[in-house]
């Protein structure tokens, strides 16, 4: 009897906290960026060239994307 009382209030006590959870459930606002390519190799090429070549990438979230620094190798 005591197993059954326990149990009863196991099940009772764990779906009252994923009712909880699932209540306060909400999006988050962010900025998410993608991109279609990540990396670009221009191969072998002279030092007197000058390279020119564009990332695309698509903010993805609802919030602003702000990019602060950029780092190129």
């Amino acid at each position: 009897m005591k197993q059954l009382i326990l149990l009863v209030f196991l099940i009772f006590f764990s779906s009252g906290l994923q009712a909880q959870d699932s209540s306060k459930a909400r999006p988050i606002k962010q900025a998410e960026i993608s991109f279609t390519e990540i990396l670009h190799d221009f191969g072998s090429v002279s030092g007197d060239t000058t390279l020119v070549y564009r990332f695309i990438f698509r903010n993805l979230g609802q919030d602003t994307l702000r990019i602060y620094r950029l780092k190129s190798s």
